[in-house]
């Protein structure tokens, strides 16, 4: 019973791989053609590592605490992608407490970007300061 358990399992996994999918951790399904940021969206993105690379999480508007944003995202969080007409209220502590930063989306294009061709937007926030970076507790998602 075992073996065909395997045997299905690394079926399945060849299979998504094919259609350019991966298991996520928690085991939910994902078109990597589909992990793509809209600016114009209501989802923002965030990534565990800078750059906007790493894992992805990807929310809605909401509250988020420890236990609704999940463990293995509790302070690990080093970029993050926030859409037009959006904030993201990022906390140090859980439910909403300690220290806190607003982040904006907005449809100006980033003045501060060094290199023009990346396209960043306010919106992009591609590395977090040391005070930030791998810290963020909680979180609220706010349609401005």
């Amino acid at each position: 019973m075992k073996k065909i358990i395997v045997l299905i399992s690394v079926l399945f996994a060849l299979q998504l791989q094919a259609q350019n999918k991966t298991i996520l951790p928690g085991g939910c399904v994902s078109n990597k053609n589909l992990l793509v940021f809209n600016p114009n969206s209501d989802k923002i993105f965030l990534y565990k590592e800078a750059n906007f690379k790493g894992e992805v999480k990807i929310l809605s508007i909401g509250n988020y605490t420890q236990t609704r944003l999940g463990e293995s995202w509790n302070n690990c969080i080093s970029s993050i992608k926030v859409p037009n007409g959006y904030v993201m209220e990022v906390y140090l502590e859980d439910h909403f407490l300690g220290t806190s930063m607003a982040l904006y989306g907005t449809k100006t294009l980033n003045i501060w970007s060094k290199k023009s061709e990346e396209h960043l937007w306010v919106g992009d926030y591609k590395e977090l300061d040391h005070f930030w970076d791998d810290k963020i507790s909680s979180l609220k998602i706010i349609k401005q």
